[in-house]
């Protein structure tokens, strides 16, 4: 993967943990509410980005999916609500259309599984 094309992703995925941080739902409970869900999504990604797949934007999009379902069930548990989530998926998902348009599809869902992992072992450090 070029490297403008892994920073483009980078930044992407910066700009939603930034969303994420600010919606101030992944503390405490709902943080354990979704350590589950969040380590059975770390499996899958480390699958994921094991397999040589022709169809890693398909994987990607299906993984982001996960991710989405795993926050909003934190999101929910905090304050009954899933906006904060929503709207950081929306802008996620905005960012990395763009980013494709300019970049090829194969090279930016690579990209996007990779940083999918960090940021989720960001949130359930392996022990």
């Amino acid at each position: 993967m070029g490297h403008e094309t892994a920073q483009a992703v980078r930044e992407c995925m910066y700009e939603f943990r930034s969303c994420i941080k600010q919606g101030d739902f992944l503390q405490g409970g709902s943080l354990q509410v979704g350590r589950g869900c969040f380590g059975n999504l770390q499996g899958r990604l480390a699958e994921s980005r094991m397999s040589d797949s022709v169809a890693a934007a398909s994987t990607a999009q299906t993984r982001t999916q996960e991710l989405q379902k795993c926050l909003t069930e934190c999101e929910i548990f905090k304050d009954d609500t899933s906006h904060v989530t929503f709207g950081c998926m929306s802008r996620l998902e905005k960012c990395r259309q763009n980013v494709e348009s300019q970049r090829g599809s194969q090279m930016v869902a690579r990209g996007h599984l990779v940083e999918l992992s960090r940021f989720l072992d960001e949130l359930v450090p392996i022990r």
